[in-house]
């Protein structure tokens, strides 16, 4: 199982290399709802800003999973888990 540490490392080169990704993550984290923002977001009209907000969300999962050498799902639960922790 992956640590908190390990998420931690990954969101450290989230931050390094792809930054707008990882800038979606943090503003999720900051929110009061982000779950409703992230639907929100999902609801967006393509080539919108928001809309661009939900694909760097979805991408940035999918960094996460591959350096955690984890399947999307449990890496996106534990992307959450970071989120809701941060609130």
């Amino acid at each position: 199982m992956k640590t908190t540490r390990s998420l931690e490392e990954g969101l450290d080169r989230l931050f390094k290399n792809f930054y707008p990704w990882w800038k979606t993550t943090k503003e999720l984290s900051r929110s009061d709802s982000p779950e409703a923002l992230l639907e929100e977001w999902r609801r967006s009209p393509k080539g919108s800003q928001e809309g661009r907000k939900a694909m760097f969300f979805r991408e940035a999962v999918g960094i996460l999973a591959m350096s955690l050498g984890l399947p999307r799902e449990e890496a996106e639960a534990l992307v959450w888990e970071h989120i809701s922790e941060r609130r």
